[in-house]
């Protein structure tokens, strides 16, 4: 264990915990923003939601593809190119004029938090390629605990953010971290090269991912209309479609309970 904690390069690990958890502080911290947010732009839950919903989706849609595109172009390139989309997406959340481009905001920040962990591991096996001996299980009980730590204080961070300067806060609070991150991982990872990859993306498959996802969110609110008088929630400004035409059929069909 000692060999393996002296071969490791200790200037990595702050741009990894710092990468790492992106996501999982922009994913609590919304917890308690959302009712605020809903005040300011007169939104209701339903709409609100998707300021959770965008994030997940772009980050569950992202992560397998930014693990691909770690391998092809490093973790290097892929770090730093999420830490300046966190930043721009914090800058734009924090000017955000309407519930639409705050969920825009939020969705980028899925994609740019979502290359984090995968260049973290990426650095921790190139480590053990380059040293020779097993990354010590140290740093990755660090990535852990840090991530989870976040989540748990999270929604008290964003409380005393929104307690000191309003609900924009969570999102403005973002560009320091992300310029921290940018100009640590600048400064520390290396410039390796990859191994060249001849495997392609498909694409296809990527969209009918994303796809499948969203219909199936849209489709499970649905079900849940026939028991709320408030309708199905739907993206901002009333999306067109089965959302709408989904709540009017199930308020008609079956009356809710009393």
């Amino acid at each position: 264990m000692t060999s393996a904690v002296a071969g490791f390069d200790r200037r990595l690990i702050t741009p990894m915990v710092l990468g790492s958890i992106l996501n999982p502080v922009n994913s609590s911290m919304l917890a308690v923003a959302l009712i605020p947010i809903g005040i300011a732009f007169g939104a209701p839950p339903a709409e609100t939601a998707w300021l959770v919903s965008g994030l997940y989706l772009a980050t569950a849609t992202g992560q397998p593809v930014v693990g691909k595109l770690v391998d092809r172009y490093g973790a290097r390139r892929l770090h730093l190119l999420g830490s300046a989309m966190v930043g721009v997406a914090g800058l734009l959340g924090a000017l955000a004029p309407s519930l639409g481009v705050l969920i825009l905001a939020r969705v980028l920040l899925g994609l740019g938090t979502c290359a984090g962990y995968p260049a973290a591991m990426y650095l921790i096996r190139s480590e053990a390629r380059r040293t020779g001996i097993d990354s010590p299980g140290s740093v990755l009980t660090l990535l852990s605990v840090s991530a989870q730590t976040i989540v748990v204080i999270g929604p008290t961070l964003g409380g005393l953010l929104i307690g000191a300067g309003g609900w924009r806060t969570v999102f403005a609070i973002n560009i320091p971290i992300a310029l921290a991150t940018f100009v640590l991982g600048f400064i520390c990872l290396p410039r390796n090269r990859p191994t060249p990859s001849t495997a392609s993306f498909d694409l296809p498959g990527i969209g009918l991912f994303a796809g499948t996802l969203t219909a199936l969110m849209l489709f499970l609110s649905c079900c849940r209309c026939r028991w709320s008088r408030s309708g199905c929630p739907r993206p901002p400004g009333g999306a067109p479609g089965s959302a709408r035409s989904c709540w009017s059929a199930q308020w008609h069909r079956s009356p809710p309970p009393p």
